[in-house]
């Protein structure tokens, strides 16, 4: 969706008409044709979509910081099944020892389930895995550090 002002197109036109007027890119008498459009979308560096929903990354990190969940490390794959394009999603999670202030499972994977929509109709498509060790998850090549996203989409 697209919103401006007249106004503050004006201001825009007339800084960036300067701009081409300077650097000689545009004659004077054609800048009353400019205009500037700002196109505002999803940054797929920082969010995914899965099964028809966006996930943000500072949200997800967000929630995963929730001091009850006990989460000491978190990875989250995407990938596609064999036999069909549907993505999957897989969340891979190291928690501290259960103690008192710590969700039981049970809770747990309820509210992780809650917050990525996990219905009957995905539940093929999602899997919560709960590793050992740092060695559970995938690390990258370069700097052998965990990535908290790993797409084997493409």
């Amino acid at each position: 969706m697209f919103f401006t002002d007249v106004k503050e197109n004006r201001q825009h036109r007339a800084a960036f008409g300067e701009f081409l007027r300077t650097c000689g890119v545009v004659e004077p008498h054609e800048l009353k044709y400019f205009r500037v459009l700002r196109l505002w979308d999803r940054d797929r560096r920082f969010s995914f979509k899965w099964y028809g929903e966006y996930f943000e990354f500072t949200k997800i990190d967000m929630f995963m910081q929730k001091e009850t969940f006990g989460i000491l490390q978190w990875q989250i794959i995407a990938g596609t099944l064999d036999s069909s394009p549907q993505t999957t999603l897989e969340i891979r999670l190291l928690r501290a020892a259960a103690s008192d202030d710590i969700f039981p499972l049970e809770q747990f994977v309820y509210e992780v389930e809650t917050f990525f929509f996990v219905l009957p109709d995905n539940r093929h498509l999602f899997k919560l895995t709960f590793v050992e060790d740092i060695r559970g998850f995938e690390k990258s090549g370069t700097g052998n550090k965990v990535m908290k996203f790993v797409d084997r989409r493409h």
